[in-house]
């Protein structure tokens, strides 16, 4: 029977019932008891209408939560972007959240970032409150931002080809494909994956102002792009070098990860083998090396000017850059020295690889703040190459590096060598890098500027009522 036939038939079984009964002992009228049964009855069928209604996604439909002048995305809509910005988060920063606050299997609503987590701060950019609050702001922000776009391409005449079309309705096809695997319908598969009342509907407009968004972008992107001269950037760039020149400890001291410091500390151990008090000795050590990152980089954005950042920034690159290539370079060394003398009939007995390395971790310190001093040397006297070479005569088996009073493996020596160079070669090209990132940066204030013009930025934002799925 279909819903409006059931409240017809509901209602008629209540007029006969009312019509049919006695008249009350207390003297009350037949007239007003039905009056009043009938006035119960539309309550409880309002109340049943309005929850499918609800169920249906027509007050979500009704409910615009985030606006601009032409465009308008309701709650449904919402509640699908929610969803696209939670998966994106969680999957691009998988490797981080487990030793953060958040816990993928726990409502966002019920867990509140810590602020003494450092994971936490460096995920959310110092955010408080709930993560639900900062997954829904993120949602806000992402949205208001595709308005901004579909606004400009209105303006400039942008609009979706058949062939955008065709790509979005293939997408839905492959939900639909995933939904009837699982004996769902698409608009049922959409409800459970993103709210109440979500509708296919509501996902294709929203995808279709995403995809408008996002070619109005690249054709701004690419006008940009080509106004800006490298006159234009060295010009805007002197004005304030001190201003584009920066980094957040943030983000560099991520070059090293927990699972680095917890693989240094006790190697190829999984972590739930782990014991309490190793946990807490990786946190501690970890933590340690945040702080020293986090005055590097309060260094480097006090940096009176280029020279002095640079220098900064160069000892940065240099402490993290030497660990990487020493690694590789010590697995090559070793590999072909392991060769060599299984060739030569020189493995001693009992082994099966040859470690060319000092074996004493004070040494190898050693000989890495060697190298790095050299190199940052040179980099900072502006020289075109370092002057530390090893003397490694033709057949040697050992030789000594003079600066250390050292004795070592003549293929480490030579070893060693090759990262001087290599090391001041990375170091320098990372550097120019570096600094080139200004122009992005000078890209992405003018961007910035076009986009909060007067009439441009989206203010229209009222509460997300709309319970969304995680």
């Amino acid at each position: 029977m279909g819903k409006s036939n059931r409240i017809r038939a509901n209602r008629a079984n209540v007029q006969v019932k009312s019509l049919g009964g006695k008249q009350n002992k207390k003297g009350m009228p037949s007239w007003l008891m039905t009056l009043i049964t009938v006035v119960v009855a539309v309550v409880i069928l309002a109340s049943v209408a309005l929850s499918l209604l609800a169920a249906n996604g027509v007050f979500g439909r009704m409910t615009t939560v985030v606006s601009s002048d032409k465009y308008k995305v309701n709650e449904n809509m919402m509640a699908y972007y929610y969803a696209v910005q939670y998966d994106d988060f969680v999957t691009n920063n998988e490797s981080l959240l487990s030793s953060s606050s958040f816990k993928k299997d726990l409502d966002a609503k019920t867990q509140t970032i810590k602020a003494d987590n450092y994971i936490d701060s460096y995920l959310t950019g110092g955010a408080t409150g709930t993560w639900y609050d900062f997954f829904m702001k993120q949602t806000v922000d992402s949205v208001s931002t595709v308005l901004v776009y579909c606004e400009e391409a209105d303006a400039l005449g942008i609009e979706l080809t058949k062939e955008d079309k065709k790509q979005i309705e293939d997408s839905l096809d492959a939900i639909g494909t995933q939904a009837a695997l699982y004996g769902y319908s698409l608009d049922a598969y959409m409800s459970m994956n993103y709210g109440d009342g979500v509708k296919v509907a509501d996902v294709r407009k929203a995808m279709q102002y995403s995809a408008l968004a996002s070619k109005c972008a690249l054709t701004i992107a690419d006008e940009l792009q080509a106004a800006i001269t490298d006159d234009r950037i060295n010009e805007t760039y002197a004005k304030d070098p001190n201003n584009f020149d920066k980094i957040d400890y943030l983000a560099i001291s991520l070059a090293e990860t927990y699972a680095d410091v917890q693989k240094e500390l006790y190697g190829d151990i999984k972590s739930d083998k782990l014991t309490d008090d190793q946990k807490a000795n990786i946190a501690k050590t970890y933590a340690e090396r945040v702080a020293k990152y986090k005055d590097l980089a309060e260094q480097m954005n006090k940096a009176p000017d280029i020279d002095t950042f640079k220098n900064l920034a160069a000892s940065y690159l240099a402490d993290g850059g030497y660990d990487v290539l020493y690694d590789s370079n010590l697995t090559t060394t070793n590999k072909a020295a392991t060769e060599a003398d299984k060739k030569a009939g020189k493995l001693p007995e009992g082994k099966d690889s040859v470690n060319v390395a000092p074996e004493d971790k004070e040494t190898l310190k050693k000989i890495k703040d060697l190298i790095i001093e050299n190199v940052l040397e040179a980099i900072k006297s502006k020289a075109e190459k370092p002057t530390l070479q090893i003397t490694v005569p033709e057949k040697a088996e050992t030789v000594k590096i003079e600066q250390l009073d050292l004795t070592v493996d003549a293929r480490f020596a030579t070893m060693c060598n090759t990262m001087i160079t290599s090391l001041f070669n990375e170091v320098t090209q990372n550097l120019d890098d570096m600094l080139v990132e200004k122009a992005n940066k000078i890209e992405d204030n003018e961007f910035l500027e076009w986009a909060f013009e007067d009439g441009r930025a989206v203010l229209n934002v009222k509460k997300i009522e709309k319970e969304v799925k995680e």
